[in-house]
């Protein structure tokens, strides 16, 4: 997919649709929407005026087609997903998306599956992220519709990496890597290859991860432009990979490539944290990240400002899993022997801890709680 080349074409068709009266044509009404989502909203260039001309999508379309309903629920969720105003997620529709699959519409309502099961995953409602995966994944086989396929395979790498499953997370990755490659879904396939490399630095294979990542850099590198939900894995991988870079070079005392390894480091972190802020599933982890690589170069009081934006947007959006490992970075930073602090917010090292483990424990996250464990033993 030429996204750039796409972007164009809708502003285009935009253009030319305003100059007839598209109420009168559910066709052109859904083309309408459709050229909202992808020119204003999943492209980031702008949420306030994708919600202004939803809006008046919504006042002109026929309210009884039901095609037309679901194309304007599956838009309006992927604005709300996409801008972060998640208060603004409505119930799922269930019986609109029933009655839309009855007419055909494959294309919307597996859309709206997607986005709404993310959220799910990322405020850490797994029982229902697994539910709405199940629904996805028979779509897929009743209509043998290989795009809710790779989507149903996407959101369960997904959830597996978010509940620290990783080693689950890692087969689910290989198989959609596969799967996506057989399919000729390329934009797929590096996202796919982006999990599996994070997957690999959590489980400290940096070589691996590096490797993967060049697979997807592959990808990625054929696209004169992707939109930010297509890009957002591989910048916070490469994120993450340069930060357990320069962990490895101050533990190895390796100040020859150190100074290198940050500016790299900072690089990756600003297109990361960009590209958060025109799509927010994942803005919570990235800011969490921000705060561990300012802890890293010894810009202690920095980090703590970007951890306390990472809990406060977390708590805004309830996004319960980077909330709670949020708490666990803090907690275990602090705990260290070189800290200048001893506390954020008048909360303490242990009380943060604390917190973690609560959640942790709420969520049944596992390898969390085994990772809380050995930072309580090692004190």
């Amino acid at each position: 997919m030429d996204n750039a080349k796409l972007l164009f074409n809708h502003l285009c068709g935009f253009n030319k649709i305003c100059l007839v009266d598209w109420s009168k044509s559910p066709d052109a009404t859904r083309d309408f929407l459709a050229t909202v989502s992808i020119a204003f909203s999943f492209s980031g260039l702008s949420f306030n005026l994708a919600y202004k001309l939803l809006d008046i999508c919504n006042n002109k379309m026929d309210q009884e087609n039901i095609q037309n309903l679901m194309a304007f629920a599956s838009m309006y969720e992927l604005i709300n997903i996409f801008s972060g105003d998640w208060g603004k997620i409505a119930p799922l529709k269930e019986t609109l998306l029933n009655d839309a699959l009855k007419k055909g519409d494959l294309w919307n309502t597996t859309g709206y599956l997607f986005f709404i099961t993310f959220v799910k995953i990322d405020t850490g409602d797994f029982e229902n992220a697994q539910r709405l995966i199940n629904k996805m994944s028979e779509i897929a086989v009743a209509y043998d519709y290989s795009a809710a396929a790779v989507h149903a395979d996407i959101l369960s790498t997904y959830l597996l990496v978010k509940r620290g499953q990783l080693s689950e997370a890692q087969k689910k990755a290989e198989q959609g890597i596969i799967f996506s490659g057989r399919h000729s879904t390329e934009l797929h396939q590096q996202s796919f290859f982006c999990v599996k490399a994070e997957v690999q630095i959590l489980l400290n294979d940096v070589d691996g991860a590096k490797e993967t990542l060049l697979k997807a850099r592959k990808i990625i590198d054929q696209h004169k432009y992707l939109v930010p939900i297509y890009i957002m894995s591989y910048l916070v991988t490469k994120f993450m990979t340069d930060l357990h870079l320069i962990n490895a070079a101050i533990v190895s005392n390796d100040r020859k490539n150190l100074s290198r390894l940050k500016k790299k480091a900072n690089h990756s972190g600003k297109r990361a944290l960009n590209n958060s802020r025109k799509f927010a599933l994942n803005c919570v982890k990235v800011l969490r990240l921000m705060g561990e690589y300012y802890w890293l170069i010894g810009k202690q009081k920095k980090a703590l400002k970007w951890w306390d934006k990472a809990i406060k947007k977390g708590e805004e959006l309830g996004a319960r899993p980077d909330l709670s490992r949020t708490y666990f970075q803090i907690g275990k930073s602090l705990l260290e022997p070189n800290s200048k602090y001893k506390e954020l917010n008048g909360i303490t090292a242990e009380e943060y801890l604390e917190k973690a483990r609560t959640l942790f424990e709420e969520m049944d996250l596992q390898w969390d709680l085994d990772e809380l464990d050995k930072v309580m033993a090692e004190r």
